[in-house]
Order: structure tokens, then C-alpha cells, then sequence
């Protein structure tokens, strides 16, 4: 049994430490985790399907957890490009995979993001897409709706370019394409192309003004 001289002093020296002993533990857990574990999860992703990896990103909140996902199973993250969990992401079976995702070099995507993955979606370098915007690439009523007939299914990709910044809350149809430099209002529907260095704001969102290249404009 240790003296309390020897619990006071390994105290102390816990203390002392305590930032780099938690680092070495998690780094610990990490490389149990990915080492021991992934590949037990890479056989539960083949026996039930891509969904259950867009489940993982639905419910954690670790930003390095949600980029080796992404990745892993076949989107392309630029480098430094910050992906804030959790991430809502549909559609994945149509491709099997996240190949349909691009995200480019330092580009930021808030939390509670929305993307559709039926078909591509381009998110251009750094560009800042806000918590809770939704990028939808298709439209379908229902094979057996009778609005099928008037509203029949069609997939389209969606390319937001660089310098962009996507107001909290908005939505992005199938087929639409930002320019450059372009805002999008906080709660705006965007269906239809947006120029570069434009404004875009209502429902459905229409250019306002030009943005200034000093930001101003906004």
C-alpha cells in the first residue's frame, strides 16, 4: 500500500502532467480503436451497407472522426478543410460510397449540414457553408405517387465555387451552380444559378447586390 507521501507526490505529478497523460491515453484509445476495431467496422459497413457509416456521422461530434470517414470511404476533403459534426448525409447507397462528396482546401462545413448525395456536390476552397444548410441533388415524389407523372425524377449535381459563404439554414437545389465569391442570405432557397461575386437572398433567392471584393456589400 503506498504511503501518503507517495499519493501526494504521484497527485503532484499527475497534476503536473495531467495534459500530457491524457494525450498519450487518447492517442492510445485512437490507435486501439483503428487498428483492433476498424477493421470489425469495415465488415459491418459491407454487411449493412454504407447507411450505417451515415448513421456514425449523424451521432458524433468529433471533427477527426467525421474527416477519416468521409475519406475513407471515398470523398475527397482538401487539406486544412474543417467538416463540424454532426453531419446528415443521404443518398449514400446510390454511389456505395462518398465519391459523390468534394470538398475543397480550407473550406468549412458547420454542423447539421444536410447533403444529398444522390448526385455530385462540389463545395469549392474556401468557402463557408453555415450550420444546418441543405444541398439537395434530386427530386422524387415516389415511384408509385400520381405526382410522378407531373414531377417525374430527375438528379442533378451542385457546385458551389470558391469564396463563398453559405447563409445558417439555407437550401441549395438539384442543378444550381454559385459562382465564386458569391453570399447566400441566412434561410434562403436557391433553384436557380447564382453569378459569381453576387448576393443572393429570399425564397426563392434572387442577386441583390454585388459583393465587393473587401467583403463589403453583405
Amino acid at each position: 500500500m503506498p504511503s501518503l507521501k507517495h499519493r501526494i507526490k504521484g497527485l503532484a505529478f499527475y497534476q503536473a502532467n495531467r495534459d500530457r497523460l491524457q494525450g498519450v491515453r487518447r492517442g492510445a484509445y485512437s490507435f486501439f480503436a483503428w487498428t483492433v476495431l476498424f477493421p470489425w467496422y469495415r465488415v459491418a459497413v459491407f454487411l449493412l451497407g454504407i447507411e450505417h457509416v451515415c448513421g456514425a456521422l449523424a451521432r458524433t461530434y468529433s471533427k477527426p472522426r467525421a474527416a477519416f470517414l468521409l475519406t475513407r470511404f471515398g470523398a475527397h476533403i482538401g487539406t486544412r478543410a474543417q467538416v463540424c459534426p454532426p453531419l446528415l448525409v443521404d443518398n449514400a447507397w446510390v454511389a456505395g460510397d462518398f465519391s459523390h462528396l468534394e470538398i475543397g482546401e480550407d473550406a468549412y462545413i458547420g454542423r447539421e449540414v444536410f447533403l444529398d448525395l444522390t448526385d455530385r456536390i462540389r463545395i469549392g476552397a474556401r468557402t463557408a457553408v453555415s450550420g444546418r444548410v441543405a444541398i439537395v441533388t434530386h427530386v422524387d415524389t415516389g415511384p408509385e405517387s400520381k405526382l410522378a407523372t407531373a414531377y417525374p425524377r430527375q438528379t442533378r449535381p451542385v457546385e458551389v465555387g470558391a469564396d463563398c459563404w453559405i447563409g445558417f439554414g439555407s437550401t441549395i437545389l438539384y442543378g444550381v451552380t454559385i459562382g465564386a465569391g458569391s453570399v447566400i442570405a441566412a434561410g434562403s432557397l436557391v433553384r436557380d444559378p447564382v453569378p459569381a461575386g453576387k448576393l443572393a437572398a429570399g425564397a426563392p433567392a434572387t442577386p441583390v447586390r454585388t459583393v465587393e471584393s473587401n467583403g463589403s456589400g453583405a
